[in-house]
Order: C-alpha cells, then sequence, then structure tokens
C-alpha cells in the first residue's frame, strides 16, 4: 500500500512483513491516491538484512484503498546482480541498475536461507525471498 506524506515530499509504505516505512519516490513517480500498487523498490539495509530505507523506483495503482489497507500476501523480492559472498548467514549482491548514469550499483544485504547452495563469488545471481518481519530474506541461485 503507498499513500503520499503530506508537506513532506516522501511516501508511506505498508506492506505484509515489512513495517510501515516513510518512502522516497524516484523522479516521475506519482502517487495520487492511497491505494494498492505493484512497485519495484531499492531497498538500502543493515547489516543484518533489515530494510532500513527504500526508494520508489516504479508504481502501478492496482486499485484504490484506505491507509492501512494491506495485501494478505508477503511482500516479495527478486535481485539480480553479482554474488559477493555469505558470511555468517547474511548474504551480499551487488546490484546493477539499467542506467548506471541515474544510479550508481549498490550491494543489498540480506539473509540466506540455504548459504551451501550459493554459487562462487563473482557469478551473477537471482535471488528471490520474501520479507519478514523488515528482514529480507532469500535463496540465491545463478542467473
Amino acid at each position: 500500500h503507498l499513500s503520499r506524506l503530506e508537506g513532506r515530499g516522501s511516501l508511506r509504505l505498508e506492506a505484509n512483513g515489512l513495517f510501515t516505512l516513510r518512502a522516497r519516490g524516484k523522479k516521475g513517480v506519482r502517487v495520487d491516491e492511497p491505494g494498492l500498487y505493484r512497485v519495484v523498490l531499492w531497498p538500502r539495509t543493515d547489516r543484518e538484512g533489515f530494510v532500513v530505507q527504500v526508494v520508489v523506483a516504479q508504481a502501478q495503482l492496482l486499485a484504490p484503498a484506505p491507509v492501512g489497507t494491506t495485501p494478505l500476501k508477503p511482500l516479495v523480492f527478486q535481485l539480480l546482480g553479482k554474488w559477493l559472498g555469505a558470511w555468517d548467514g547474511i548474504g551480499l549482491v551487488e546490484v546493477v541498475p539499467k542506467d548506471p548514469l541515474e544510479v550508481r550499483p549498490f550491494a543489498v544485504r540480506f539473509l540466506v536461507r540455504r548459504p551451501e547452495e550459493a554459487p562462487g563469488p563473482g557469478w551473477v545471481v537471482r535471488v528471490k525471498g520474501r520479507v519478514e518481519r523488515g528482514r529480507l530474506i532469500g535463496v540465491p541461485c545463478p542467473a
């Protein structure tokens, strides 16, 4: 669920598995009414995979809905990038956006569900997972 925060230039993001967060909207992303949106998010995580900041890169309105309404499905995510390895169960992937002039590559940390199946460092991987209680939990596999 996305809605505008008045006077702050930011958005309110709510999703099942994610705490309510203030999100920044990428230039050109508009949220005119509160509702359920299909979104592309650029997450920033702390050293343990907890989401601490997000940028809404794309938003497409699915249905208007009042603030506080969240979809029943947990928030899922998919990353594509260079595998940097896993330490103490925390995986690290360097994501390279499609337009590197607009957004520089950035690293995303997440809790690895099955670290023994992770490929070697430097491989391009796809990470699929879900968000549980504000933390990214995923499984890397060769892209």
